[in-house]
């Protein structure tokens, strides 16, 4: 029997074992591995040898680093507009409900540039206005030219010009100016603009200045608008007009700024200045137009404070 017992027992014990062992070190389920495995990345990944950190706990992110991740990328900038490019420096320029009127360009231009107005005087043309302006101005900002009303006691043929008064200058000025950012939308800076005028062109200038619908930032006064001006005029002007220049070329222009006007605008809190050779005479062009360039660069980086 004893015998028979081995070989009757042996098999099934030696199955038994078997079993007995499978119960003791049973397999691991698909979810109970993969937390293992996961066990295993984090102790590894705050393991000393490898990250500064608590052994015990994996680094976390910083604020900063989580909003970063969780912001968009920044939008790309715009492009730089392609070179201002014209047939000429000095173009005509249509202007509803009013004569063409004359625009110097800043030709090459890759950036929006700023329109200064250029008011002619009295029996004068536009297109020598921007052909001065332009050469003063360095070709580096448009020159907007209106071109006024025909003088009716000379020949046509002579071509000379003038204004009818502030109300129709002040239209035309508006209306000018809306032709011109409607030719280049994407190459006048907008808001506010620099105002120049000659003579006649000073005179109504002085008085258009103090217009705040025109936003005009900065003004050049050559003899001319030199007369008229009181403190509370003066004040009128603020916060909108940064700097004034009065160029004279005839002492009688100089005077009026030496002994009254640079006292004034002192008083009225106004920034200005006077450029002035008195033997030039009644004149925009050289010697006084090469004072005025001289002199504005400081006008527009008062101007480009707006």
């Amino acid at each position: 029997m004893a015998g028979r017992g081995r070989s009757s027992l042996g098999p099934r014990f030696a199955l038994a074992l078997l079993a007995l062992a499978a119960c003791r070190a049973p397999r691991a389920t698909p979810s109970e591995s993969s937390s293992a495995g996961a066990a295993k990345i984090a102790a590894s990944a705050s393991s000393p040898s490898r990250v500064a950190a608590s052994p015990s706990s994996p680094l976390p992110l910083s604020s900063s680093a989580s909003a970063s991740l969780a912001s968009p990328p920044p939008a790309p900038s715009s492009p730089a507009l392609a070179p201002l490019q014209a047939v000429a420096a000095q173009v005509s320029l249509p202007v509803p409900g009013f004569r063409d009127a004359v625009v110097a360009l800043p030709l090459g231009a890759s950036t929006p540039r700023f329109a200064v107005l250029a008011l002619h005087g009295n029996f004068d043309r536009p297109e020598w206005q921007c052909e001065v302006w332009r050469r003063i101005t360095r070709g580096e900002v448009f020159v907007l030219c209106p071109r006024g009303v025909p003088r009716r006691d000379v020949p046509p043929q002579l071509d000379r010009w003038e204004w009818s008064g502030v109300a129709k200058t002040k239209s035309e000025i508006v209306a000018a100016l809306a032709a011109l950012r409607a030719r280049y939308p994407e190459y006048v800076k907008p808001g506010a603009v620099v105002l120049t005028g000659f003579s006649l062109g000073a005179i109504l200038g002085a008085r258009l200045l103090q217009d705040p619908e025109l936003e005009i930032a900065a003004a050049v006064l050559i003899e001319g608008g030199y007369q008229g001006w009181t403190v509370a005029k003066a004040k009128s002007l603020k916060p909108r007009v940064h700097r004034l220049l009065f160029a004279c070329g005839q002492s009688e222009c100089r005077n009026a700024y030496r002994y009254q006007l640079g006292h004034l605008f002192e008083r009225s809190g106004v920034p200005s200045s006077l450029v002035e050779d008195v033997k030039a005479g009644h004149t925009y062009d050289d010697p006084v137009a090469a004072l005025v360039q001289a002199a504005w660069p400081e006008l527009m980086a008062a101007a480009e404070t707006q």
